[in-house]
């Protein structure tokens, strides 16, 4: 084993797992000027030493949600930019997952391997999905202690609120799923198109972030409100030119939401399900 191989491990023993090592990092810092990411190159290290079938492969996986979930945290403005900067692609073949993780989950689950073979970046995007939901109360070092009280990984995927996932994981039983429409997430190249198409000028808004696909390719001046990230767009009356977004697609929600957005712009571009 290599130096830096061992480093890795040493890095990583369970002995230390409640607290995680990202003492070194601030979750809530800005993104590191340097071309080096050293929280990055940390993950990167843990999934190759997990993916080669390391025995305390169920230890490492909390780490790497863990890690996963502080890198999410310093870079949620601009997650895409940074997955698409380090090389993470979405799928390019089949649905899309509607999770924000599963992109970087299947990326790094590949490494050293060659790809997500069993499903399991299914259940750790869903792991992170139900922390996300949870952020404001578990930080990234609480996860692994986290994850145990819930009884594990599997445990906390198999009992999470359905969300119509896409890509059910192949170790998962059979589960009677109840979709939601509201956490559907927009594929940044479609984002691309429709603000091509109707090029968008003075204030625009997207009164619905979600994972930065439209907000992220506005031109500028722009803005964002996402009630999960605690901008609530009702509450929002400045005047804009412009709102383009994808919203929530159950009734009362979309109803308030498309009042408020013709109340307060001139020009409403909504994309969602035609009937």
């Amino acid at each position: 084993m290599a130096a830096d191989e061992t480093l890795a491990v040493q890095e990583f023993d369970p002995a230390g797992s409640e607290t995680l090592a990202l003492q070194e990092f601030d979750p809530a810092g800005s993104t590191i000027s340097d071309s080096r990411d050293p929280l990055w190159e940390k993950t990167v290290r843990l999934f190759m030493e997990r993916n080669r079938g390391c025995r305390r492969t169920r230890n490492q996986t909390r780490q790497g949600i863990a890690l996963i979930a502080a890198i999410y945290l310093r870079e949620q403005s601009r997650w895409q930019q940074f997955q698409t900067d380090h090389g993470v692609d979405r799928p390019r073949r089949g649905p899309i997952s509607h999770s924000i993780f599963h992109a970087v989950c299947r990326y790094l689950l590949g490494l050293g391997v060659g790809g997500d073979t069993n499903g399991t970046a299914v259940v750790m995007a869903a792991v992170l999905d139900e922390w996300y939901e949870h952020r404001d109360t578990i930080t990234p070092k609480q996860i692994p202690g986290w994850i145990k009280d819930r009884h594990g990984i599997r445990r906390i995927y198999d009992e999470r609120p359905q969300r119509g996932d896409y890509h059910p994981a192949e170790t998962s039983p059979p589960l009677i799923r109840h979709v939601v429409n509201d956490l559907v997430y927009t594929e940044a190249e479609l984002a691309r198109r429709l603000i091509a198409h109707f090029r968008p000028i003075g204030r625009i808004l997207d009164p619905c972030r979600g994972n930065g696909a439209f907000y992220d390719n506005f031109p500028e001046p722009c803005y964002w409100c996402e009630i999960r990230d605690g901008r609530d767009f009702l509450a929002c009356n400045e005047p804009f030119d412009w709102i383009m977004t994808n919203p929530p697609w159950s009734t009362k929600l979309y109803r308030a939401i498309s009042r408020h957005a013709f109340e307060i712009a001139d020009n409403v571009v909504f994309f969602g399900p035609a009937a």
